[in-house]
């Protein structure tokens, strides 16, 4: 898994929560942007859409989406039994049920279990749209009013109304209500939400508190969450470098390069020339002076890379086998028109781990070395020998 705080950094500091809902069997919208600050939750801003075809955002799609879905295809049943086995408990309240068609997800109450569940076609259908069609980074999928319990602890009302459902809080038990007028609001933590919000909210609340449902439900997030954690990981990668020590030398090159080209120039036009002479003479002396300064730089760089390389090499784990190491890789290739283009102050590691936690500290004991800057995991998964491997990018800290 991805260390925490680099996932809280991919993941950033904004989130959409969406919900799918059937109002006179069309499919609504109703959307809330909410922004994180340390451990609190605020509202930017609301949207509502009639239909999903008037999905339109502005600035917000590159944002992680939360979806609910709560239409009129997803069927919803209690039964009076609480039990730890997800499968007894589906069974018992759709007893025909296929499970190869389905996504269930389970909320355990004290004494009853509501059972929520929904056809997989219906469902991808829907994800692979909202992702294809209006371009929504996706990640994380409920369905009926799951996400609620992560926030019916915060809500002081009895009675919870819902687009299209409620849910009695006394008696642990969810009602049916045509009106989607006159909802209440609910204060959570200060924040006054309305009952029309309130499912696209929790869903947020949900995610960030890593409580992504259970059964099949689980499974689809996981594997949505890991789909939206690689593609931004990847977006987050810079193309270009802007400084490399390599560029540095190449342009002190290109300057030595120019003035000593000029001072020969001069040079042979010295007979007709004279009067020339002493600036020539002052400016060889500039020139040679900064070739001596770049080479006392390039020297004590040289040295100072070489402490680093060596405390990066030493604190790897045993459980880590390092197949490829480089400092300042290729970033684009040159040819007889364009100069090599490197990566500065960067060192790509490349290798197989059998130890997990052992591959995530090591990330983490990197990512506190004043020296390194950043540490970005770009690749993680098993390869064709089904090992897992790893691709990171270390970035140093300017050389001086």
């Amino acid at each position: 898994m991805i260390n925490s705080k680099i996932e809280n950094k991919i993941i950033g500091k904004q989130f959409l929560g969406i919900e799918v809902f059937s109002n006179a069997k069309i499919e609504k919208i109703n959307c809330v942007l909410v922004n994180k600050d340390k451990d609190e939750l605020s509202v930017i801003e609301y949207y509502k859409f009639n239909s999903i075809n008037e999905i339109s955002f502005d600035k917000v799609n590159n944002t992680p989406a939360i979806i609910t879905i709560n239409t009129d295809k997803v069927l919803i049943k209690e039964i009076d039994i609480v039990e730890k086995n997800d499968l007894i408990l589906v069974k018992k309240a759709f007893p025909n049920l296929n499970l190869d068609e389905f996504y269930y997800d389970i909320w355990r109450l004290t004494d009853k279990s509501i059972v929520s569940i929904v056809r997989k076609n219906y469902l991808e259908n829907l994800i692979n749209s909202l992702r294809n069609t209006f371009k929504l980074k996706i990640a994380t999928v409920f369905i009926g009013i799951a996400p609620i319990k992560s926030t019916i602890n915060y809500i002081s009302q009895n009675t919870i109304d819902l687009n299209g459902r409620s849910f009695d809080k006394i008696n642990n038990s969810l009602l049916f209500r045509t009106s989607f007028e006159d909802q209440s609001i609910y204060e959570i933590s200060g924040m006054r939400i309305k009952g029309e919000d309130l499912l696209s909210f929790s869903g947020i609340v949900s995610f960030v508190s890593l409580n992504l449902g259970t059964g099949s439900v689980l499974e689809l997030n996981t594997i949505i969450k890991n789909d939206f954690l690689q593609d931004a990981i990847f977006k987050t990668i810079s193309r270009f470098t802007v400084f490399s020590l390599l560029v540095i030398l190449l342009i002190n090159y290109v300057f030595f390069t120019h003035y000593f080209n000029k001072y020969e120039e001069l040079t042979l036009k010295n007979e007709q020339e004279i009067s020339n002479q002493s600036k020539l003479e002052v400016l060889k002396k500039n020139v040679l002076e900064k070739e001596k300064k770049l080479k006392e730089i390039v020297l004590s760089s040289s040295e100072k890379i070489t402490v680093k390389v060596n405390t990066i090499t030493k604190s790897i784990p045993n459980t880590i086998l390092l197949e490829e190491f480089q400092y300042q890789p290729v970033e684009k290739r040159g040819n007889n028109e364009k100069l090599t283009i490197f990566h500065e102050n960067s060192i790509e590691m490349k290798g197989i781990t059998t130890d997990n936690d052992d591959f995530t500290n090591w990330i983490e004991s990197l990512s506190q070395q004043n020296f390194i800057e950043e540490v970005i995991i770009i690749d993680f998964g098993k390869n064709e020998n089904k090992e897992l491997a790893f691709t990171i990018s270390i970035s140093l800290n300017e050389v001086k």
